[in-house]
């Protein structure tokens, strides 16, 4: 009866502890974009190579290429993460903006981003049909 009571406690001391696997601070850093995917096929369209280097910061903010400038037209300039989740915003479109007919950023869903996979040296986002992969520079 005390190997089964011992047993069950074990079970009920590891089956409450919950873990998302996603470490904040794993985030923090420079990505480079390595591929994306939409229904399984190679999206292949992305020439903005300001886009395909990317820093996420502690405060929130979405950092672009080797200069890291800021969002704006068109890029997202924000992000929020919630647990395995990450929601951006778009920056400003000021007028200028406004009119240039452009590529939407690879980070555009009407869904929030699932973080599939965070690790030392990659990350890896879905949203619907989406997949795009990075690696940690």
């Amino acid at each position: 009866m005390t190997k089964i009571t011992l047993i069950f406690s074990i079970l009920i001391l590891f089956s409450g502890c919950s873990d998302s696997g996603i470490d904040p601070e794993s985030l923090y850093k420079t990505w480079q974009w390595t591929g994306s995917t939409t229904d399984g096929m190679p999206d292949t369209g992305y020439s903005d190579t300001e886009e395909l280097i990317v820093e996420f910061r502690a405060d929130g903010k979405l950092l672009y290429g080797t200069q890291k400038s800021e969002g704006g037209c068109y890029r997202y300039g924000r992000f929020v993460q919630k647990e395995s989740t990450l929601i951006f915003s778009v920056g400003t479109v000021d007028g200028e903006c406004a009119n240039v007919k452009c590529m939407p950023s690879p980070f555009y869903s009407l869904k929030p981003w699932k973080i599939e996979r965070l690790r030392a040296d990659q990350l890896i986002l879905t949203a619907s049909s989406k997949t795009i992969m990075f690696k940690a520079c």
